[in-house]
């Protein structure tokens, strides 16, 4: 934008311009405001945990340094970064692509990880902050989980999911995937996913890893049919909810199923409602969450990346072969892009929506 600037001549355009940059630089302001507001919160309160979450960039494997691997699929790694502001832990809960994708259902299953096992029973009040990747954070799989936590976890009574605004995700989470990147230097070669867990562990005292093989659950459950929860295309208010112009997402513990929004950081949090059914007094019944199942294990990658990762094993000890023998795999498409987030608001496979 700000080159768009420099280089228009025409000087109402280039006004025009400034106004629509100056206005960006101050919603993305308003956005740091509250996130320095918690952080201050949550290291004076015990009952107030504030963290930020960021999935790293996708980490090849295997890892090596022959040049014939820059022409070749690899299997890829994912870790979610979420740093706790309260302990200045560094949790990453780490799977790799033949056990799942990176859609909403797997960051929402790392993130209910942290919640259940890293929450401490004093906390009543989560504020968590992160980027806007629509089909990672901002949907209605993610909004599920958090309902489901407010659930089953032992004190918290409300949870805030506030996003930065795109292009200005300064987040803590940066710092750690440097700290990955120095501990991987160390490291002649990664053979396998394995490596990779054992390079965020070894990136610092602070670092935690978590393997999500077996504790990945299925939250879409929730809405599909016949499920307790159902994504609207309207408010309460009836204004239509547009997930990707929603910046600010509040769960509480006295009214599971409806969904405080807000659409700009100053705007009073308007009521969504969530729960299934017709009829403004319907209620979730008491064991609602429980429709949430594992996910299936495994993940199939698709033939060609599974035929150029076994032309690699000529590079790797054979004590890694068979992992990469055992490999499912499938006439999927390839992921030639791993790192473009989605921000399709339409796409029905991310936001569920439901009669």
């Amino acid at each position: 934008m700000a080159n768009n600037i420099s280089h228009t001549k025409d000087e109402d355009k280039k006004k025009e311009l400034q106004a629509t940059y100056d206005l960006h630089l101050r919603k993305a302001e308003a956005a740091y405001d509250p996130k320095r507001k918690y952080k201050q919160l949550a290291l004076s309160n015990e009952n107030i945990r504030c963290v930020i979450f960021d999935l790293q960039q996708c980490l090849p494997t295997p890892d090596i340094s022959t040049g014939v691997v820059y022409y070749l699929r690899q299997l890829y790694t994912y870790n979610l970064t979420v740093v706790d502001v309260s302990t200045n832990k560094t949790h990453c809960f780490m799977w790799h692509e033949g056990e799942a994708k990176r859609g909403a259902n797997e960051i929402a299953s790392a993130l209910f990880v942290f919640i259940m096992d890293h929450v401490p029973p004093t906390a009543t009040e989560l504020y968590a902050f992160s980027d806007s990747c629509t089909g990672q954070n901002r949907n209605s799989i993610m909004s599920g989980m958090f309902q489901v936590a407010l659930e089953t976890h032992a004190s918290l009574k409300k949870i805030t999911h506030i996003f930065l605004v795109r292009g200005h995700t300064r987040l803590e989470c940066n710092n750690r995937h440097s700290a990955i990147g120095a501990s991987r230097k160390r490291v002649k070669q990664i053979n396998c996913p394995s490596g990779w867990y054992n390079v965020c562990r070894q990136a610092g005292k602070i670092f935690e890893v978590t393997e999500m093989s077996d504790k990945l659950h299925k939250f879409s459950a929730l809405l599909e049919v016949g499920g307790p929860l159902i994504n609207r295309e309207k408010k309460e208010n009836g204004e239509k909810l547009y997930w990707t112009k929603t910046n600010w997402f509040q769960y509480s513990s006295d009214s599971p199923g409806i969904v405080g929004v807000k659409s700009s950081f100053s705007a009073p949090l308007e009521m969504y409602n969530m729960i299934r059914g017709l009829g403004k007094n319907k209620k979730l019944a008491s064991d609602w969450w429980q429709c949430v199942p594992l996910a299936e294990p495994g993940n199939a990658i698709s033939e060609e990346k599974k035929k150029n990762l076994m032309s690699l094993l000529v590079f790797l000890d054979s004590a890694h072969h068979q992992f990469y023998r055992d490999l499912k795999s499938d006439n999927s498409p390839p992921d030639l892009d791993p790192d473009l987030p989605s921000e399709d608001e339409d796409d029905p496979g991310l936001l569920l929506s439901g009669d």
